[in-house]
């Protein structure tokens, strides 16, 4: 993002860019809150406007959210989670074995109640499309290319999971 963002930068001050360049400022100025509640600990402190007006202040000016300083907060925290759900994700898939375990729980378990890493990323996912909002339906389609890890990571614990069922099924391995 950071290296997009500087590639664009001479553009910054051009009054017709894509909706898309937004988004990928919106993520970074998303990232570097999420990076601020990292440093504080869970994001709880008593000077969250001091610390909000400073992050957004080194954000360069083509971001488009408007969030006040208690949203952005909120939308921080969201994406510090989402973040930290995607990396708890990855030991997940670390093995065939460990990947069917993943679809196990993603087909067993309710999304609305479960707290397994993989529904963690999707609810804080959902919690982020409440702050971001874009006139542009291709922005908006365009913002999904960040939950592409929470994608891949579903469908690679689905594709080892056909192995292992397909393995059990011939005697391949034990179950």
């Amino acid at each position: 993002m950071d290296l997009i963002s500087r590639e664009l930068q001479p553009f910054s001050g051009q009054n017709r860019l894509p909706e898309w360049v937004s988004l990928v400022e919106d993520i970074r100025t998303l990232d570097t809150q999420a990076a601020a509640l990292r440093v504080k600990g869970d994001g709880a402190t008593g000077v969250v406007g001091t610390a909000v007006a400073r992050i957004k202040s080194k954000i360069p000016g083509s971001s488009k959210l408007k969030l006040d300083d208690t949203q952005m907060l909120q939308a921080g925290k969201a994406f510090m989670n989402y973040q930290d759900s995607i990396a708890r994700l990855a030991p997940q898939v670390s093995s065939e074995q460990a990947a069917f375990g993943l679809a196990t729980q993603i087909y067993s378990e309710d999304p609305a109640t479960s707290t397994t890493p993989f529904f963690a990323a999707q609810q804080a996912f959902e919690k982020i499309q409440q702050f971001l909002a874009y006139p542009d339906e291709k922005a908006c389609r365009s913002g999904r290319l960040w939950q592409v890890p929470w994608i891949f990571f579903h469908e690679f614990a689905i594709r080892e999971t056909a192995c292992r069922l397909q393995k059990m099924g011939t005697g391949g391995a034990a179950g």
